[in-house]
């Protein structure tokens, strides 16, 4: 090592002679500014790859919401804060309440119903994570429970950016963003009379209005 520093001190050209112990420390002085300028240039690659991240993921976010909006569904459209933490929206209609939730990968996605985690294998990287289909079932019992409701007419949705390679196998509806809107308008078994939707309607909004109270009350 001190062989290596005295060599990056002999290429440091100087008007004057200098001392094998200061060669060695402008050696040291020279490294330091390297990792300092490197460390940076590292910074700067981040959050440039996290802001495009970012982008996408908003411009993700963006797409659903604008796709449940312009539906013709006779109903409503709930989007977040909703009482159900990882579910996004909720549309209740006279086909059923479509409990939405938006998940944001890229690469290819491999899962299936019972597997405890799903893989995401992406260029730089393989992810195990939790299976969204165990998780959004059991929103969907709490949500039936809050809005009293024949828990058959609720309906699960996982919704993924066009970009991403779906390898699933579940019996709910996983599906990109671009298939959301013929999935929803696309015939149900179930026709929920109109004064069930109001009834339904209004407790949710009431629950809805319960968590924004509480989180303005937490200052969010």
């Amino acid at each position: 090592m001190q062989d290596f520093l005295l060599y990056l001190g002999n290429l440091i050209p100087m008007p004057f002679v200098m001392t094998e112990k200061t060669k060695a420390i402008l050696a040291i002085v020279m490294i330091v500014i390297g990792l300092l300028c490197l460390n940076s240039i590292i910074k700067g690659i981040n959050k440039c790859c996290h802001s495009r991240w970012t982008k996408r993921l908003k411009d993700f976010q963006a797409k659903v919401r604008q796709t449940l909006d312009g539906l013709d569904a006779d109903g409503s459209v709930h989007h977040e804060p909703t009482p159900l933490g990882h579910v996004d929206h909720v549309m209740i209609s006279r086909k059923g309440v479509f409990v939405i939730m938006e998940i944001y990968y890229s690469g290819t996605v491999h899962g299936g119903n019972q597997a405890d985690y799903w893989e995401v294998v992406d260029k730089h990287y393989v992810e195990s994570v939790d299976n969204p289909v165990l998780l959004i079932k059991e929103k969907v019992k709490g949500l039936a429970q809050m809005l009293q409701c024949n828990p058959d007419v609720l309906i699960p949705v996982i919704v993924f950016p066009d970009d991403t390679e779906l390898r699933i196998s579940t019996d709910i509806a996983v599906l990109h963003v671009s298939a959301l809107a013929a999935y929803i308008q696309a015939p149900f078994p179930y026709v929920i009379p109109e004064e069930d939707v109001e009834i339904m309607t209004r407790r949710y909004a009431a629950l809805q209005d319960g968590v924004r109270n509480r989180l303005n009350s937490t200052g969010h």
